[in-house]
């Protein structure tokens, strides 16, 4: 590991324990630490956090079921005071029979074919 890390300029890891890792196991110093994600401390849109549920697939006949489309439905029907927003793209007419059984809490977002 010590080859390999010395043949690099500078090293990026995702967290304070990975750096103190890489100094603990080589002399480099090169390491900076990058966080995934948002730091809630930092970005903050003021706002209490709305609950919702979402599901992004292809809508066809076959993801209906595959994707479990009919049981977010089924969940929709259930729990009417959540919001539910179906995202994706409509590859055939079965889009309608979602439609037809979705309660008024589902939103649909396609976008074009």
């Amino acid at each position: 590991m010590n080859h390999a890390i010395g043949n690099i300029n500078h090293i990026f890891v995702v967290s304070e324990f990975n750096k103190q890792e890489i100094l603990r196991l080589s002399d480099r110093r090169h390491v900076t630490v990058i966080y995934k994600g948002t730091d809630g401390t930092q970005f903050n849109p003021g706002q209490e956090k709305e609950n919702f549920a979402i599901t992004v697939c292809q809508i066809n006949q076959s993801n209906i079921q595959f994707k479990g489309l009919d049981t977010f439905v089924e969940a929709a029907q259930r729990l009417l005071d959540l919001r539910f927003n179906i995202v994706g793209r409509n590859l055939d007419e079965n889009i309608e029979d979602l439609r037809r059984s979705a309660p008024q809490n589902i939103e649909f977002a396609l976008s074009p074919s």
